[in-house]
């Protein structure tokens, strides 16, 4: 038995000697008597509830936390696509086109497109997504979705909130473009959206993954570049 435990015995105790000699104090010394009581009997289920822990676990190990949930930096799924948008933004970057990171910058809310590539020489504006899968099936399915987000994109997006601002247009491009050009493009765009012809593109990292029935939906412009509706798709042979 733990000293504590004896403690409050003998307190117990000498209450009801008192109790027997001084009578007129017996309702004050009972309810001190309760609070003793309870508090005794909480410490032993407490002792009891302990040893009944270590019994269960002799190592008396932690017990596991629940797992912290999945950040994207945590996800090699998500860090092998961000990988390959940026291998595809800057190839077009060499080329002398003005790429938005769209899908950096917007992160879920990118409306389906990762990268917008433009080019003010030809006044054309490149609607991109971009897929480095290497086990999940393109089907038809999937060309339709990537088609109908990139068809939506300019009409329901552009033309009211096409205004990145150059800071963040140069916060995730290979090298800064000048800031004072940059403005003057968005403005351009968005006062004028008509005059730039809208281009979609769907670049995949592999054309292993895509479905043999999609062949008959599709035309082939080169070995690696096929079109689909409007929609032109490019397979890089270059995955992360």
């Amino acid at each position: 038995m733990k000293l504590e435990n004896i403690q409050s015995i003998f307190v117990i105790i000498a209450i009801i000697l008192v109790i027997a000699f001084v009578p007129y104090t017996a309702i004050i010394v009972i309810i001190v008597c309760c609070f003793l009581l309870q508090d005794l009997f909480k410490k032993k289920g407490t002792d009891n509830y302990s040893e009944n822990l270590h019994r269960r676990d002799p190592l008396n190990r932690t017990p596991p936390r629940r797992p912290e949930p999945v950040t994207p930096q945590d996800d090699p799924l998500k860090a092998m696509g961000d990988k390959y948008e940026r291998y595809i933004g800057e190839k077009l970057e060499e080329k002398g086109e003005v790429v938005i990171y769209n899908g950096f910058i917007m992160g879920h809310s990118d409306q389906g497109v990762d990268l917008i590539s433009i080019s003010p020489a030809h006044k054309t504006i490149n609607l991109i997504q971009c897929k480095n899968w290497k086990k999940m099936n393109m089907g038809v399915e999937v060309f339709d979705d990537v088609y109908n987000k990139l068809s939506n994109y300019f009409s329901d997006y552009v033309t009211s909130y096409f205004s990145f601002q150059p800071s963040i247009i140069n916060s995730h491009a290979s090298k800064p473009y000048d800031e004072g050009l940059l403005k003057n493009l968005m403005t351009d765009i968005k006062n004028s959206p008509e005059d730039y012809t809208i281009r979609k593109t769907l670049y995949a990292s592999s054309e292993h993954v895509v479905d043999l029935e999609v062949g008959r939906h599709v035309e082939m412009i080169k070995p690696n570049i096929f079109r689909y509706k409007e929609m032109k798709i490019v397979f890089t042979d270059q995955s992360f």
